[in-house]
Formats: structure tokens, C-alpha cells, sequence
């Protein structure tokens, strides 16, 4: 869904949504799982960013150092190669204008500002999980939930519900960290 209210996965004028799922396939190891899908992106190089700051607390912070297993592919499912291009930045080449970023992310830490997983439950500060594609911040934005098998955990969030209980759009970046 591109905004509030829209159709699941049509596109709008400002370009096709962006798309996230969220997964917790070991949360007792308190890491999460990303995936971030782009189509429609420009033939250049496509620089992935996180946040070094998050919304109310104007402190810097280093989010992407809880950052692992970084992977991309490409529309037909090939690797392709990202490379880290600065603290909180990376880089992929080769793609076909889709591309599927996926990485993993440690959180350890239920201050608020960080992330925090364990099995019984995540608490996700949006700036210090979600990576995003520079340049499109403009697109609207679904998210996906799916928690661990038999957890019965729940997502309250500030992102628009859709039928869908663990799945959630937003307009835009800005709206996705805040």
C-alpha cells in the first residue's frame, strides 16, 4: 500500500512503494532480520543509509555498528556485491533496478533509543533498525511483521494498519523513522 487508505502494492506518483519484513528468526540470540525491497530504482549505484539519529534525541549515534550479515540481490534473485562505504552507508552495483536488501541487526538494548529483542517480545526504535534507500525517501513505505512461531506477540505501532494485524504502511520516510 502506497498511502493510507490506497491499494496493497500499487504504486503512486511518487514512485513504487518500498517494501520491509521484519523477522525474528532467533530472538533468544537478540537479532533481527531485514529485508528491504526496492523496484524501480535509477541505474546507478544505490546507496543504502541508517540513521545516526532518531527522532526527540538529537544525540548522535553510531546504529549501524549492531549492523551484520549485509546481503543484496537483484530481481532474478542474484547475489550481488555490497559494499560498506561508510559508517552507516552501502553501496550496490550491478542491480537490474530491483533490488532485494536483506542484513541483519543485534539489539541488546531496551533504553529507547536502541533496539531490544529476547523471546519475549521486540522493541524497535525505527532509526536504530531500518536501513533505507538514499533518494527515495519520497516512497511510501509497507512493513511487515512476523515474530517467532508460537510467540503470540503483538505490534502496536504509529504506521497506518491495514486488514492485515502484523502489516503496516507509511507515506513516507520521514513518517517510517519518527
Amino acid at each position: 500500500m502506497t498511502r493510507p487508505g490506497g491499494q496493497p502494492g500499487v504504486a503512486d506518483a511518487d514512485g513504487p512503494t518500498i517494501h520491509y519484513v521484519l523477522s525474528f528468526p532467533e530472538a533468544a540470540h537478540r537479532w533481527m532480520q531485514v529485508e528491504v525491497t526496492a523496484v524501480g530504482v535509477p541505474p546507478a549505484a544505490l546507496s543504502m543509509r541508517m540513521s545516526t539519529a532518531s527522532p526527540g534525541r538529537y544525540a548522535r549515534h553510531a546504529f549501524a555498528k549492531n549492523v551484520f550479515d549485509v546481503r543484496a540481490y537483484d530481481g532474478a534473485g542474484n547475489a550481488l556485491s555490497p559494499t560498506r562505504s561508510g559508517m552507516a552507508r552501502w553501496a550496490v552495483d550491478g542491480h537490474d533496478g530491483t533490488v532485494r536488501f536483506t542484513y541483519r541487526v543485534y539489539g541488546d538494548r531496551g533504553d529507547g533509543t536502541y533496539l531490544a529483542i529476547d523471546e519475549t517480545h521486540a522493541h524497535i526504535n525505527m532509526p536504530a533498525a531500518l536501513m533505507w534507500v538514499n533518494g527515495l525517501e519520497h516512497r511510501s513505505a509497507t512493513i511487515r511483521f512476523e515474530p517467532p512461531a508460537s510467540s503470540g506477540w503483538r505490534v502496536a505501532s504509529q504506521l497506518y494498519p491495514t486488514e492485515d494485524p502484523l502489516s503496516f504502511t507509511s507515506p513516507n520516510l520521514q513518517y517510517l523513522l519518527a
